[in-house]
């Protein structure tokens, strides 16, 4: 099979777009023996807590302390049933009740959680459930509509309020932090 041309690429739809970034990556195809190659290119949904890193927002240790902690909610928020069910795969963890994977999943998620105290919703949203900085701000304060000329047209949006954005960032910098300080505990 060979490399999957860009226009044979299958774009999210608009729905999608609206809720999160979007990059075209390789798929790759990896082999028991340690080989891997591409086999084609695909649209992947890319995490806010990325993209926020990518921009530079968190330092390098804070950025890990947040993936950390993004890898460890994923899991926790796994059904239970789905986790179970693991148990009678090959390489499942065998045995009754959740796997301890889910287990430690759930306490590491829970004291992070905890750290970053009346910041974890906003913890939650952005780094769990990839909503955006200006998403979130729009959602605790509102948003205003701004008007732009952009090829003769007129284009009308809406965006959060400066200060609600400039508390939003602040916010996440700040339970970035918390977030450091517990996993580092």
């Amino acid at each position: 099979m060979g490399r999957t041309k860009a226009d044979e690429i299958e774009t999210p739809t608009d729905a999608q777009l609206s809720t999160g970034a979007f990059a075209v990556e390789d798929i790759v195809d990896r082999h028991r023996d340690g080989h891997s190659m591409v086999i084609g290119k695909a649209y992947r949904r890319r995490r806010m807590v990325d993209i926020l890193g990518t921009q530079g927002l968190f330092g390098d240790a804070e950025f890990k302390a947040l993936k950390h902690y993004a890898h460890h909610a994923d899991t926790a928020d796994n059904s239970p049933i789905r986790d179970s069910l693991r148990r009678y795969m090959p390489g499942g963890c065998g045995g009754d009740g959740p796997s301890v994977e889910l287990v430690n999943a759930m306490m590491v998620t829970s004291a992070c959680e905890k750290a970053a105290g009346s910041l974890a919703p906003i913890l939650r949203a952005v780094i769990v459930n990839d909503c955006s900085l200006s998403e979130w701000a729009i959602r605790q304060s509102g948003s205003i509509e701004v008007c732009r000329m952009r090829k003769g047209k007129r284009v009308c949006v809406y965006e959060p309020h400066k200060r609600a954005l400039a508390d939003a960032v602040q916010d996440i910098k700040m339970a970035a932090i918390r977030v450091r300080s517990e996993i580092e505990a």
